[in-house]
């Protein structure tokens, strides 16, 4: 048996399919804005524990972005070039917000065949 493994089809079909994707609307430079799915790391720290670091408490104190997002590379649900600086996302900041903000993106973290990872101010 052989396994194919399709990053970006991975991406939308598992990761962003998961349940906890939250849809958000990208605005390309130059172009028109659209509604894609991404993962929202909103960089809460957790509890380390005595026996070595185990969550995000220290990791967050070097963090760059306070919030993060995965999305898929692709040219209809997620994008296949993000221009830093110029392009947005619209999202709501906080889980239970009742208005979105729009931000923009500040920095490319990763990017892989199939993902872009990003900070966002």
């Amino acid at each position: 048996m052989t396994i194919n493994l399709n990053l970006a089809e991975t991406m939308k079909d598992v990761f962003l399919a998961a349940g906890f994707e939250e849809t958000i609307t990208y605005y390309p430079d130059g172009e028109a804005a659209r509604t894609i799915k991404a993962i929202i790391d909103r960089g809460e720290a957790l509890v380390a524990s005595p026996f070595g670091r185990t969550g995000r408490d220290n990791e967050s104190k070097t963090r760059k972005y306070k919030i993060e997002m995965i999305i898929a590379k692709d040219d209809v649900e997620g994008a296949t070039d993000i221009t830093v600086q110029n392009d947005k996302v619209k999202f709501y900041e906080h889980i239970g917000d009742s208005v979105e903000k729009t931000k923009r993106i500040a920095g490319i973290l990763w990017e892989d065949d199939g993902s872009f990872r990003f900070g966002v101010v």
